[in-house]
């Protein structure tokens, strides 16, 4: 059990790691500040971009394409990933005004 639960932990911060990764890059961050100014003048609770970052050097997970699934069903091959998404939802009166809805691996 208490293995399990390193492993969980080790995950979780590679994870938390990768995802702040996304949110300090350089471009990532313009689009950011621009989106927040956009909400802050402007609300729309709808808006939840997604930001985007490739890691060359790593995998981030795993992942089937739908060409694979379409062909081979539950037998598709799962490929290894070297990217992260991450999804923002705006959130008024934060110090930070979002919160990271979602972050995944990506192809």
């Amino acid at each position: 059990m208490e293995l399990l639960h390193r492993e969980r932990s080790s995950r979780s911060r590679i994870t938390q790691r990768l995802t702040q990764a996304v949110l300090d890059d350089v471009d990532n961050v313009v689009l950011i500040e621009r989106w927040i100014a956009r909400q802050k003048a402007n609300y729309k609770p709808n808006s939840k971009p997604s930001l985007e970052l490739h890691f060359p050097n790593e995998v981030t997970g795993r992942s089937i394409s739908r060409a694979d699934y379409d062909a081979h069903g539950l037998q598709a091959p799962a490929r290894d990933v070297h990217g992260v998404k991450v999804t923002l939802h705006y959130v008024q009166g934060m110090e930070t005004p979002f919160i990271v809805l979602i972050s995944t691996p990506e192809a």
